[in-house]
């Protein structure tokens, strides 16, 4: 009875040393940010100067875009596709919103695909800007509207003080679709009128 009860209490040690450890994992993953690198987010985003370039894109899992597993590059899957290779960009320049992104998925309403009319692109007004800053991550999450033709868009934007981004757009005629990637602070080109 007494071996019973020791090795009973060893497992019992051991079960909350590896809880121990688990927790100390998980409290030293904490966003330990810079005050340079939280400072210089904030200055992007309250000049409204972003420039934003993304890696992958995340389309909605449907029984059609699950279906093009089959002809993605290796390394891809229908919910996470590589862009590396496929130019995009998002840029905030003051009140003025420019943007050129892939589409992966379904569209739902109306419209054609047609050659110029694959992915989301758009120049003009932001429409409805919210910015809110998030404490806890040290994130700010910027949400705004645009619309092409006849398909209303909103955006989720979450940006990050290591300069990393998320963004997640919602159409009224396509199955919503994320993008991760990364944020800059924009500076005219030459190329720029």
């Amino acid at each position: 009875m007494t071996n019973f009860k020791t090795i009973k209490l060893l497992i019992m040690k051991r079960i909350a040393i590896l809880l121990l450890i688990i927790l100390a994992a998980c409290s030293s993953s904490k966003n330990n940010y810079t005050d340079q690198q939280i400072t210089t987010l904030q200055n992007a985003v309250d000049s409204r100067m972003l420039d934003l370039t993304f890696e992958w894109a995340n389309p909605q899992a449907t029984s059609a875009v699950n279906a093009m597993n089959s002809i993605l590059p290796p390394g891809d899957t229908s919910a996470r596709i590589n862009l590396l290779s496929n130019p995009n960009y998002l840029q905030v320049i003051g009140d003025s919103l420019s943007l050129d992104m892939p589409y992966f998925g379904e569209r739902q309403l109306g419209g054609t695909y047609g050659a110029n009319d694959v992915g989301f692109d758009f120049e003009g007004k932001l429409e409805n800007l919210t910015t809110t800053y998030n404490e806890k991550d040290k994130s700010y999450r910027l949400n705004f509207w645009f619309k092409e033709k006849q398909e209303s868009c909103r955006v989720f934007l979450t940006l990050f003080p290591n300069k990393r981004a998320n963004m997640r757009i919602n159409s009224s005629h396509r199955t919503t679709i994320s993008y991760t990637g990364n944020w800059k602070i924009y500076t005219k080109k030459e190329t720029d009128s």
